[in-house]
């Protein structure tokens, strides 16, 4: 094929951007045909009469191939407040010339005073409580690398250090200031210990914590299952130890909220309706013996309105249900109208209030867009401000209605979930206008008030720092466990530079995902492991610019019985191997049961 010049990503690197304080726009240029493009040139073209200016043009871009994209960068300023859409051209010698546009929007200084820390809250009064789950899934600079590709939702906290108390803090500040009075916050448990807890124990740790309330929502589907009863009651302890005692914990008539994000798994693990009803109860009864109050269980289910599957809930035991989303009640052939979703919502409100289950708590969504962790395929249904606030005002009229039971609040369903399309964290598209929606709805006798973020008030963004491209893995640090994903695979340590784990079927790893490299830097894999068995494993690799680790990018090799070898890969050879790597799956084992130890992965030239 021919080279083919694509700008991708074009935006400002800020969120929020004040007059006369210099900022960046940037975009990545990008070949996405074959061979190599030289001599490419990217320009930014300003309208005519325009109140920005610019300050520092990008050096000059490198070679384009396939699967490497290029940064350019600008540096610009406002005189005053202004919204205005710029023009990026690329082009370069004997191929077809780009362009890209990326609205601009300056907004006037406020004049405020510096600050030494994050502001006090103010929180508004509302006539119900609102709730917002919080999925803490940003915890590395690599985990935001898919929300880099949609400029426009990047936070106002920009790719923030998701956990540091100085971002927990300001998180806090704009939920109550907003009329959000509680979180239910995303737990999981996995190969028995907690996992992704670095917002939970930054949150507890925050100096602003105490103003909002939190629950725990234990995302228990697949491998993140409870493997048993005797499991669950270790799991429970571990949320009374830690959690439900706390003073700003969510509690429901004095009793501490639990949300069970899948009901049917917990179902099977346990062996029945029957099984689960005890086992709630054996909870609620050591909460009530530590003088907590019984544990008030909702159960989320996702598919709209279904007498038997609510029927089944009640044997199970829950005293509430609820939703995370109602992903799966719209039929894709509604096309991308966000009102198609908004009328599913609520007539899932009414069927369920009127079929006068014993507790319902509303859940509602801001958007629908799932491309950044999904791709193109699936249908965008992307929201106004308007839309969103329609929802909540009908979510608002069965709330004044006041049905016996209907619970008074809503849940909103998210906070930051960037990467599925559900986020009200200020951010680059709407800036406040989402949490302002919130507020205006539910807490229409506050008043005015002011938004404003760590800039204004002279304190630095908290984001992750960017690693250098990694190449190689030792395992020597135990905390690095909770960064790789697993299937069939028990007792797993990282210790004395070693990663041992036991397999209970054909094992699957895939690593954390890593600020790439470039294919062509390296052209070999050696993986040193021991195994008890001959096998053949299987190494898989994801590029940025693909969604997933997939079969179309795989090469395989032979894994003998004995002891520490190196196994060598050849990757130079596959012409798959290209482009700019950033994450990596092996499948190991024979099948059965057996003990693996790797000491080390390495990418070498």
């Amino acid at each position: 094929g021919e080279p083919e010049l694509a700008v991708e990503a074009a935006a400002a690197t800020r969120a929020l951007i004040r007059a006369n304080t210099p900022f960046e726009v940037s975009c990545e240029i990008t070949n996405r045909g074959a061979g190599q493009i030289v001599g490419a040139k990217a320009d930014l073209v300003l309208q005519a009469g325009s109140r920005l200016r610019i300050l520092k043009a990008p050096d000059a871009i490198g070679s384009l191939v396939h699967g490497e994209p290029q940064p350019a960068l600008w540096r610009l300023v406002a005189d005053s407040a202004v919204e205005e859409t710029v023009t990026i051209q690329v082009s370069a010698p004997l191929v077809r010339p780009v362009t890209a546009k990326a609205t601009i929007s300056v907004k006037a200084p406020l004049g405020l005073q510096s600050a030494t820390d994050v502001p006090a809250p103010m929180p508004v009064p509302t006539d119900y409580e609102i709730g917002s789950y919080y999925w803490p899934g940003w915890r590395s600079f690599g985990d935001w690398d898919p929300i880099r590709g949609f400029p426009d939702r990047m936070p106002v906290l920009g790719y923030y250090k998701e956990g540091d108390p100085r971002v927990t803090d300001w998180q806090t500040k704009w939920a109550v200031e907003h009329g959000i009075s509680y979180l239910a916050i995303c737990w999981m448990w996995r190969d028995g210990a907690e996992w992704l807890n670095h917002f939970l124990d930054g949150f507890l740790a925050s100096k602003h914590s105490r103003f909002l309330r939190f629950c725990l929502t234990f995302v228990n589907n697949g491998v993140l299952n409870v493997a048993d009863r005797a499991e669950l009651m270790v799991v429970a302890r571990r949320w009374l130890d830690r959690y439900l005692s706390l003073e700003h914990y969510y509690r429901i008539g004095g009793r501490p909220v639990v949300i069970i994000y899948a009901p049917a798994d917990l179902r099977n693990a346990l062996g029945g309706s029957a099984q689960v009803a005890s086992a709630l109860n054996e909870i609620r009864e050591l909460s009530e013996a530590r003088g907590l109050g019984r544990v008030y269980f909702l159960a989320t289910y996702p598919e709209g309105y279904a007498s038997e599957a609510y029927s089944t809930l009640s044997n199970d035991g829950y005293d509430a249900v609820t939703a995370y989303n109602y992903g799966l009640i719209w039929n894709p052939s509604s096309g991308t109208s966000f009102s198609a979703i908004t009328a599913g919502y609520v007539d899932t409100w009414d069927s369920v209030i009127n079929a006068g289950f014993r507790s319902y708590l509303m859940t509602a969504v801001p958007d629908q867009d799932p491309r950044p962790w999904h791709g193109y395929r699936h249908p965008v249904r992307s929201s106004t401000l308007n839309d969103f606030k329609e929802q909540l005002r009908m979510a608002r009229q069965r709330l004044d209605a006041a049905p016996s039971n209907l619970m008074p609040s809503l849940l909103i369903e998210a906070w930051n979930e960037f990467g599925e399309g559900q986020w009200i964290d200020p951010d680059a598209k709407f800036g406040f206008g989402r949490l302002d929606a919130i507020r205006e709805v539910f807490a229409p006798r506050a008043g005015a008030h002011i938004d404003f973020g760590p800039d204004d008030v002279g304190l630095s963004i908290v984001e992750w720092p960017e690693p250098e491209p990694a190449a190689s893995w030792t395992f020597g640090n135990p905390a690095e466990k909770v960064e790789w994903t697993t299937r069939n695979v028990a007792d797993i340590t990282f210790l004395e530079r070693r990663f041992e784990f036991l397999t209970t079927g054909r094992a699957v790893l895939l690593s954390p995902s890593f600020h790439g490299f470039r294919a062509r830097d390296y052209t070999k894999l050696v993986i040193r492991l021991k195994a008890p068995s001959d096998f053949w494993a299987s190494f898989l690799w994801k590029t940025v610019d693909s969604e997933n680790v997939s079969a179309l990018r795989e090469a395989g090799f032979q894994v003998r019985k004995g002891d520490f070898a190196d196994y060598v890969v050849d990757l130079g050879s596959i012409p798959a191997w290209r482009g700019r790597i950033d994450r990596f799956r092996l499948d190991l084992g024979s099948g059965a049961a057996e003990r693996i130890h790797i000491e080390s992965i390495r990418f070498t030239k």
